[in-house]
């Protein structure tokens, strides 16, 4: 499976009071074309700063320091007689110019934020605001020909159908204060999905949700993955649901990544520390009742001066080493890299 999306090296700072501290320290991972790949830690680990730098939305104190961010378009569509054109080259998302940027975010690219009342225009009807993008971008439409308003209007309804809001017709007509929490989501999925994008960032799309519509937007986001082969990064504190959608998942920690690997390989075989305290933070049926196990101390803030393993001072295993040295990555199994000095440590034992 080829990479739609690699992550290398990279690096954001922050510009704070007058100073200058690191919020993203120096990250790699690659989002495989068709795959969904989960992002998982919690808040302020940096996950949602990372893909904001993806979409090119970091605000004025970010900024990325170090690093690419390599996004592989496609090749051009032709017709059946003609041969297939070259895909052009990579484009790297930190450093494009700003039309560049507009052609990509919206088309190639889209996201799905946490809060969909504060994403949506409160002024502005639910059927326009889908339409947005296809105005912007169009779909399948030749260069410089703009869709017609029937043309719209259909697909607008599609998009609105395939996410699931029934009584779209009448729907199109509403305000966004008008509809649930999850028929605001679904709305949001819908203007992000319309132009059928081959990544779409979903930022904690559940968070806010009860459990039953939780389940619903799941669902929907594993049905436009196998429908449209849209490669999803999901972002999420909660191991449960990245379990219930990723085939993959990275684990970060206080900017860094501490594990990677296969969602089931990292949740039956978890190597990091931190990875095993978030798995047993897990609500269980069997254990209701009982207090909930947690990880003693919290996520450093960025100002904090902090470790060569940002996660030794909360480690019951953390040595000396942890303090002095960065970790490298370790391979425990097929594509489950773990950045850890004692699994280092421990397989020089076993040697």
């Amino acid at each position: 499976m080829s990479n739609l999306l690699e992550i290398k090296n990279l690096t954001i700072g922050i510009h704070e009071n007058g100073g200058e501290y690191t919020a993203v320290d120096d990250i790699s991972y690659e989002v495989r074309r068709g795959e969904i790949l989960g992002i998982v830690g919690e808040s302020g680990c940096g996950k949602s700063i990372t893909n904001l730098a993806v979409m090119g939305l970091l605000n004025d104190q970010l900024s990325v320091t170090g690093g690419e961010i390599i996004y592989h378009e496609p090749a051009p569509k032709t017709a059946e007689n003609e041969p297939p054109k070259p895909a052009p080259p990579p484009v790297d998302l930190a450093r494009v110019s700003a039309r560049e940027r507009q052609h990509i975010n919206g088309k190639e690219i889209s996201m799905v934020y946490q809060e969909p009342m504060t994403s949506l225009d409160p002024l502005m009807k639910i059927g326009k605001q889908i339409a947005e993008p296809l105005k912007l971008h169009g779909v399948n439409s030749k260069p410089g020909v703009k869709l017609s308003k029937e043309e719209i209007h259909a697909r607008v309804l599609k998009a609105m159908n395939d996410v699931g809001i029934p009584e779209a017709e009448r729907r199109m007509e509403l305000y966004p204060h008008q509809l649930s929490g999850g028929m605001r989501q679904r709305v949001v999925i819908a203007i992000a999905t319309i132009c059928h994008p081959r990544l779409l960032i979903a930022d904690e799309p559940t968070t806010a949700l009860d459990v039953t519509i939780q389940k619903q937007v799941l669902a929907l986001l594993k049905r436009i993955n196998r429908q449209y082969r849209t490669s999803i990064v999901f972002v999420s504190h909660d191991l449960a649901v990245i379990n219930q959608i990723c085939d993959r998942v990275v684990v970060m920690y206080a900017g860094r990544i501490v594990e990677t690997g296969p969602t089931r390989e990292i949740l039956e075989h978890p190597g990091h520390e931190y990875t095993k305290g978030l798995i047993r933070s897990i609500p269980r049926r069997e254990e209701k009742g009982t207090p909930l196990p947690n990880i003693p101390g919290q996520v450093p803030s960025t100002t904090e001066q902090r470790d060569p393993c940002p996660f030794a001072p909360r480690c019951a295993l953390a040595a000396d080493l942890c303090r002095q040295q960065v970790p490298e990555a370790v391979e425990v199994g097929p594509e489950h890299m773990v950045y850890c000095h004692m699994i280092s440590r421990k397989q020089g034992e076993e040697t």
